[in-house]
């Protein structure tokens, strides 16, 4: 059975093998071979340079979160080490049915799966400030442990529930970031809803125009990195903000503060004057007395 003929379940898994330790199955074109794009004798692969753009973004996230406590940057940095990890080592080797069928790639798929998960919770804790105020939109997470289960059991599974469920949570995720530009405008929101968006509408583009499929995986990561590099910009801007208006607040205190104390120094000024001409008073008083 051909795999262009199930677009849909190309994502998750490496390479399957036979019952006699070969492929049994059609060879299908290797995932680098854009040729007009990376040469043959290119020192990296397409994965490999995403995987180090991805483990670049988690360390950073990773920073951030220690440096500045900013809420979901550490389950984004966990999500994006694991889908770095992915991408180095299990998206080179292509799919070869639309089942999983052995231990190797059904690892494959649960490592991507636990990976968008924690993405997905990252969001959900970075836009909502905590995971606690978004119980609800936890449901988006629903359909990927549903597809985690069997995989965790050893099941076998076709690869269409789990690469569905996958797209289940950037759509949401998706969703949920243009709602919260409603609530705080002028945050970013937008970019990130459309960076978050432009995943499941990559993998529905490449799905309508029956692209070889070992070709997701190269593709389907170009428009995540694009959300990590938009995310990471948001945030910096966020914490500058931040910065700018504790600034602006500290200043208005401390003109505040300037303010009051020129005020007293005045109202001393006045009441030592008036204590003075009392003591003048009080002394002429007393000379014309004696």
């Amino acid at each position: 059975m051909s795999l262009r003929a199930h677009p849909l379940s190309v994502i998750a898994g490496p390479v399957g093998h036979g019952q006699n330790g070969s492929d049994a199955r059609p060879a299908l074109p290797d995932m680098n071979s854009f040729a007009s794009l990376i040469p043959p004798d290119a020192p990296i692969s397409a994965t490999v340079l995403e995987a180090f753009v991805l483990a670049t973004l988690a360390l950073v996230f990773l920073a951030l979160a220690r440096r500045d406590r900013e809420p979901g940057l550490a389950w984004l940095s966990a999500g994006f080490a694991l889908t770095a990890y992915w991408c180095a080592f299990e998206a080179p080797r292509p799919p070869t049915s639309p089942l999983l069928d052995n231990a190797a790639e059904r690892g494959s798929a649960a490592l991507l799966l636990v990976a968008t998960i924690l993405t997905s919770l990252g969001v959900i804790e970075y836009l909502r400030g905590s995971v606690r105020r978004a119980r609800g939109w936890m449901l988006m997470l629903v359909p990927a442990l549903l597809a985690l289960l069997p995989l965790a059991a050893g099941v076998p599974e076709p690869r269409l529930p789990v690469n569905l469920a996958i797209m289940v949570c950037y759509v949401a995720s998706g969703i949920l970031a243009m709602r919260q530009s409603r609530e705080e405008p002028g945050h970013g929101h937008v970019p990130l809803s459309l960076a978050l968006l432009a995943v499941p509408a990559t993998f529905f583009a490449l799905v309508g125009l029956h692209t070889v499929p070992g070709h997701y995986r190269v593709l389907l990561v170009m428009p995540l990195l694009v959300f990590g590099t938009t995310l990471l910009t948001v945030s910096l801007l966020r914490r500058r903000r931040a910065l700018e208006a504790e600034v602006a607040r500290r200043a208005a205190a401390e003109r505040t503060l300037q303010e009051v104390n020129r005020n007293l120094e005045a109202t001393v000024r006045a009441r030592t004057q008036a204590l003075e001409d009392l003591v003048a008073n009080l002394e002429g008083f007393n000379r014309s007395v004696s």
